[in-house]
């Protein structure tokens, strides 16, 4: 009888010990965490489920088990705002704009903290490593240097880019006229941190618009920047004289050395001509290939006194 008894009380217990070990949420969390800018960490949280919390938090702090964090302590947090259904964001600021607060091999450990009643509860813990997770912010200063009927330059800058992402730079161009979308605009790629770009093959006299964007080809998220603000600017009405035919450098370059050329002949034959020591010697050597015809005609030339004029 005490067998029976034994696995009766076996079986009671392993469905009453379940009951009795508090569970944990079973909402699903989400993180969403972008570097912006040196100092600038974006953080969207989501949750699936009930939130009775009335306020939220994300406290960021380097990882402990990074030994330079000993000797740049620092702590720092945001307040969560709603954002959406179900999902919440902040801006995570490290420090000044123009400070670099991380370096390229720091792993941040984040947290999102809520207070339920008059406690605060963890709710998510994330290592964050924020260079292998870039969007960086929208290009600014964008000015046009030169323009001409068919041309234009354009350069721009890219605002709290770290140092650290200078070799690794790329960036879209996109041009189009106020005729048309930006979905049918032109898209130009410069695969190299060149922040300038020199447009040709423009129509005269027609006004444009121009963005750019930028990403980082570094990390596991390739993500491009958001579009720059538009820049407007209009092309120069051509010649009317050049119109018709427009030569290009090159035929130019050949026009201007053929009469430097000329000119330069013109101007030494003068000289050896007029000179009066090379005058008689210069006739000499051109008429050095002239046969004399007073061998071939001795009479005209005794009767005449070599005058076979």
């Amino acid at each position: 009888m005490a067998a029976p008894a034994l696995s009766w009380c076996l079986s009671l217990l392993a469905f009453l010990l379940p009951l009795a070990i508090p569970r944990a949420s079973t909402a699903e969390n989400d993180a969403h965490l972008l570097l912006h800018s040196r100092a600038n960490i974006s953080c969207v949280w989501s949750r699936d489920g009930g939130l009775q919390a009335t306020s939220c938090h994300v406290h960021a702090q380097p990882d402990r088990r990074q030994f330079l964090c000993l000797e740049r302590p620092w702590n720092k947090s945001c307040e969560l705002l709603p954002a959406g259904p179900a999902s919440w964001s902040c801006n995570l600021i490290l420090g000044s704009p123009d400070s670099q607060t991380l370096t390229s091999a720091d792993v941040v450990r984040m947290r999102v903290m809520c207070l339920e009643g008059e406690r605060w509860r963890r709710v998510m813990t994330q290592d964050f490593k924020p260079f292998d997770n870039l969007r960086l912010m929208a290009p600014d200063s964008l000015e046009v240097t030169q323009e001409g009927s068919h041309t234009c330059n354009v350069t721009w800058t890219v605002p709290q880019a770290s140092h650290y992402l200078e070799r690794h730079l790329e960036f879209e161009v996109r041009t189009r006229s106020l005729d048309r979308s930006w979905e049918e605009a032109s898209l130009l790629t410069l695969k190299q941190n060149q922040q300038w770009i020199f447009l040709e093959t423009l129509a005269p006299d027609t006004a444009y618009e121009l963005q750019v964007r930028v990403r980082a080809q570094r990390g596991s998220l390739l993500t491009w920047s958001p579009w720059s603000q538009p820049l407007a600017f209009r092309t120069r009405p051509e010649d009317q004289l050049l119109a018709g035919r427009r030569p290009d450098a090159s035929s130019l370059g050949h026009i201007l050395v053929g009469l430097c050329g000329a000119l330069g002949l013109l101007v030494v034959v003068s000289l050896l001509v007029n000179c009066q020591y090379l005058g008689p010697w210069f006739k000499k050597v051109l008429k050095c290939h002239i046969p004399d015809p007073s061998q071939f005609f001795s009479q005209l030339s005794s009767e005449h006194g070599g005058d076979f004029q």
